[in-house]
């Protein structure tokens, strides 16, 4: 069934609303109403908002652009201060986009650098955040990138992997000292496991019997 904010994949929203009669409400909505933030901005001279990445999609459902586009239909006046502006795309009146990353500096560079006018400059961002302690990714192999993303985080920041998925939160690793991810298999999620040896891509119809 084709229903909007069912969300993709595995679809958790839907299932939701089958089995327990959930509301499927836009987030932002739902916020905005807890924030009051219509009357908020009813009240204010001016609106700043903010995102890492500026671009297209902005202005199609993503919090801040939807922060913009209410301030806009109020008549008023829009800044959006984001690391980078990429949309193509002519503005609207009132709306005022600026980058704040210089072009070609990554981010880390750029804050070591703002870090450093009037004093010693930090190796890294540990230097500008004395309390960062933990890192946490997932969804990508960082292992190519490990030792450039250490020097550039801190020496004694802590790694931590998970594993999100749009269907559930599928592993986490449990230890710092150890890598690898421990499976969710207390949080109501259905697993099934082939050996590898069994996969037969022209034949998938023959694997079921084979799963566990």
């Amino acid at each position: 069934m084709d229903t909007p904010g069912a969300g993709a994949a595995g679809g958790i929203a839907f299932g939701l609303t089958t089995a327990a009669r959930a509301k499927l409400l836009p987030g932002f909505d739902l916020v905005s109403a807890w924030l009051d933030l219509d009357a908020r901005i009813a009240a204010a001279d001016l609106v700043i908002t903010g995102e890492g990445r500026f671009d297209e999609s902005s202005l199609s459902g993503k919090g801040p652009g939807a922060v913009a586009a209410r301030a806009l239909a109020k008549g008023k006046p829009v800044h959006v201060f984001a690391g980078q502006v990429t949309t193509s795309a002519a503005a609207p009146a009132n709306l005022h986009l600026r980058a704040i990353t210089p072009e070609g500096l990554p981010l880390a560079e750029a804050l070591r650098k703002q870090s450093a006018k009037g004093k010693a400059r930090a190796v890294n961002l540990q230097g500008i955040w004395p309390n960062f302690e933990c890192f946490i990714h997932g969804g990508v192999p960082i292992g190519p990138f490990d030792d450039e993303l250490r020097a550039a985080l801190g020496l004694t920041v802590n790694f931590h992997e998970v594993y999100p998925a749009s269907e559930a939160f599928i592993a986490a690793q449990d230890s710092e000292a150890l890598a690898g991810l421990r499976l969710m298999t207390g949080a109501g999620i259905f697993y099934e496991f082939l050996p590898l040896a069994d996969y037969d891509e022209q034949n998938l119809a023959a694997l079921g019997p084979k799963a566990v």
